[in-house]
């Protein structure tokens, strides 16, 4: 008869309510985490401008978390060395500062141009960029991060942002991108079984 329910159809109504308030829980989940990382965009963008630096960093905010890219010529390092220069640990120590309180996955990866390097401590682009992305990592870790998940990785110059056929160019493509993963995002990826390496 009409307005009936059969007992089937209690039992998937049901599971399509629950289903409906686990989608819902995880959209409020995720707006509130993506709410937490815009806040320490702007804390990081604040305390770059106040010390000068806004012109060193760049932020991206998307769906994986928050993107920080920091150039590394004059900056970070030196031509085709993997030591933080001064003026690169005021730029990690900002970082380091706005991360203090978060418990996210972060990921950093080392990314040089195309111009080949062979040197007895860097045969290649691979150890340098994967060298600078361990020591950025060694840095944020004794600078109030060591309980964070902490992962660096090199990418050499096979993730390019611009061309290589330009000085201004390579500029670009030389950088340590700092990566403060969605929580959500993570959880949701490990429940089905999936990875999922941010976008350097």
């Amino acid at each position: 008869e009409g307005g009936t329910v059969g007992p089937g159809g209690e039992a998937d109504a049901n599971k399509i309510a629950n289903l409906l308030q686990a989608y819902q829980n995880i959209e409020a989940a995720k707006a509130s985490e993506r709410e937490t990382l815009r806040e320490v965009q702007e804390q990081l963008e604040g305390a770059a401008t106040e010390r000068g630096l806004s012109d060193k960093l760049q932020f991206e905010l998307r769906d994986d978390g928050l993107h920080v890219t920091i150039v590394t010529d004059q900056v970070l390092f030196a031509s085709g060395s993997a030591a933080i220069q001064t003026g690169g640990e005021d730029v990690l120590e900002l970082v380091a500062g706005a991360l203090g309180d978060l418990d996210n996955p972060i990921y950093i990866g080392g990314h040089t141009d195309n111009v080949p390097i062979n040197t007895a401590q860097f045969p290649s682009n691979w150890e340098l960029s994967s060298a600078r992305s361990a020591t950025v990592l060694r840095f944020l870790a004794d600078h109030g991060l060591a309980g964070a998940e902490l992962v660096a990785t090199g990418y050499a110059d096979t993730k390019p942002v611009a061309s290589n056929d330009t000085e201004s160019g390579r500029a670009k493509n030389r950088r340590v991108e700092i990566v403060i993963r969605s929580r959500v995002v993570d959880a949701l990826l490990d429940a089905n079984g999936l990875t999922d390496e941010p976008t350097q």
